[in-house]
């Protein structure tokens, strides 16, 4: 089991679970770390069952099925075009997109890959875990970063994400971070959307902070261009960390969100744009697929340290 019990609200991430995994794959956890069923079945009276969230819950399931082929197609991209092997650290946000990344490496496990320790807030994940029947994904350590859950986005929340990761001595081969809009802005920055409310704002910073050799933000095409009324801008975060490069990795867009996809991409071109980029010390890579095939179609990139052009576009990327 991943270790999960001891931080969190035992009662709503056991209420949580048993709508969705095998009642025996929790209690000989629960009962090896001493806790007693009964009094944790009793405080479930009045606390977070999914079903009585049902259109919430609904509709984060939903989000699975949309524009399912794009995510899988990103999430294979960010998996197969790294190397990854035993003992690699890998942090996972909530959402949809993170989900697909979490689908891909499971296929690895067992396979090209037999350790591998996972760190996320997605409950869509722990779910997947919870119910697999492989002994190998039985057997991966999975720590769970929150102690809130939010049936709305299937995310868990709250400080012990930050108690974890700063400092930690956990360090993440890669980092993958969902969204839902982003924007390159010249005057503003690189905007990046979010759902809504400080817990979700605070847990997206933290994986611009937090130490690793990877960063990838997930985007479907119709997302690039696109702000929502929550955002920020990854550049002005305190104390973002400029250790290891980000990934923004997109397919093509549609033909209906091309024009707003064709605007930010040619704000992220402008000597101003690469300007930010470097005063924050960031080195920003844009990789934009082909929405069939999931083939590299366009690697744009900024570095930290200028080649004296604002923006340069490569082929291929060098092996990291």
């Amino acid at each position: 089991m991943p270790r999960i019990l001891k931080d969190v609200d035992h009662a709503d991430l056991l209420a949580a679970l048993l709508e969705t995994a095998p009642l025996d794959a929790i209690e000989a956890e629960l009962i090896s770390q001493g806790h007693d069923l009964d009094e944790l079945r009793a405080r479930l009276r009045g606390r977070i069952v999914i079903s009585q969230n049902e259109k919430a819950y609904e509709y984060a399931v939903r989000q699975e099925d949309v524009e399912k082929r794009e995510k899988t197609l990103i999430a294979k991209w960010v998996t197969n075009n790294f190397p990854f092997g035993d003992g690699d650290g890998i942090l996972l946000d909530a959402g949809s997109s993170c989900l697909a990344v979490w689908d891909e490496f499971s296929r690895k496990i067992g396979e090209d890959i037999t350790h591998l320790s996972f760190w996320t807030n997605n409950f869509q994940v722990l779910k997947r875990w919870a119910s697999s029947r492989e002994y190998a994904i039985r057997e991966t350590q999975l720590e769970i970063l929150g102690s809130v859950l939010d049936p709305s986005h299937q995310a868990f929340f709250g400080p012990i994400a930050r108690q974890a990761l700063t400092p930690s001595s956990f360090r993440p081969k890669a980092v993958y971070i969902g969204c839902s809009g982003v924007v390159f802005d010249p005057n503003e920055g690189i905007l990046f959307s979010y759902h809504a409310g400080d817990r979700e704002r605070d847990f997206k910073q933290l994986l611009f902070q937090c130490s690793c050799s990877l960063r990838f933000i997930l985007a479907t095409g119709k997302k690039v261009g696109a702000i929502g009324a929550h955002a920020f801008d990854i550049l002005s975060i305190r104390d973002v960390s400029s250790r290891g490069p980000i990934y923004l990795v997109t397919t093509e867009p549609e033909p209906e969100t091309r024009e707003q996809f064709e605007q930010s991409k040619a704000a992220f071109q402008k000597q101003e744009m690469a300007g930010r980029i470097r005063r924050a010390g960031l080195d920003f890579h844009w990789v934009i697929l082909d929405s069939e095939t999931g083939e590299q179609k366009e690697h744009l990139e900024v570095v930290a340290a200028p080649h004296g052009g604002a923006v340069t576009t490569q082929e291929s990327l060098a092996t990291v």
